[in-house]
């Protein structure tokens, strides 16, 4: 009989310091807002909004101001991962144990079955959230703590320079199924202005090594 390894986590971890909504804001991308607007101000996919104070734990630095989910109160506790504490990855960035998985291994044929048999606090078995979308039939295990905690805990790291499996073709390891969404939006519209402007009337059919340069280029935007 199979016996699924199990992780042995030790590491304590500080308690991080919360988030919270500035009473009052306004920034280079919205203006004149009071904590945690009931609408997004902009195009983003989630509600957010610039926090207090500045750099605290699972805020996201945009470069002139810091900001962060926020779900209609002015304080948020950015646990994405369920462990009790404040997301350190930023979007795009996360710690894997198993990403893409299919429902037919020792761990499980269920979320509930690879929590309770290969995927511990603080990492969180979720769907899968790849390329194609969200998908049931297989599962990630991940979690969204620092860099250094995912290197302490021995497991590996994905974001910004680091892509060990090829995430940022699609932006980056996602929080949800909505950054996803959003992401893949984002380079399907970059693949239709590269289309665009590769297409032209009288342009002369690529053969040959142009061809395969088109080719590899278009597979790489996707």
């Amino acid at each position: 009989m199979k016996t699924a390894a199990v992780l042995v986590l030790c590491l304590e971890r500080a308690s991080a310091t919360l988030c919270s909504c500035k009473a009052s804001w306004s920034n280079s991308d919205c203006s004149n807002q009071a904590g945690c607007p009931p609408t997004t101000c902009d195009d983003w996919h989630t509600n957010w909004c610039e926090v207090d104070p500045t750099g605290c734990e699972g805020s996201t630095d945009d470069g002139t101001y810091h900001w962060m989910h926020c779900d209609g109160t002015t304080t948020w506790s950015g646990d994405l991962d369920g462990d009790g504490e404040a997301d350190a990855a930023p979007e795009g960035s996360c710690c894997i144990v198993q990403y893409g998985v299919g429902f037919d291994t020792a761990c499980g044929s269920t979320l509930t079955e690879v929590t309770a048999n290969c995927c511990p606090s603080p990492f969180v078995a979720r769907y899968h959230l790849g390329f194609r979308g969200e998908e049931t039939t297989n599962y990630d295990c991940v979690s969204f703590i620092s860099k250094e905690d995912c290197n302490t805990y021995g497991q590996t790291w994905s974001g910004g320079d680091d892509d060990p499996i090829g995430l940022g073709q699609i932006g980056g390891c996602p929080h949800s199924a909505a950054a996803l969404d959003t992401a893949l939006k984002e380079r399907r519209g970059e693949w239709h202005v590269f289309k665009n402007q590769n297409r032209s009337s009288d342009a002369t059919p690529a053969s040959g090594p142009a061809l395969l340069a088109t080719v590899l280029a278009a597979a790489a935007a996707l």
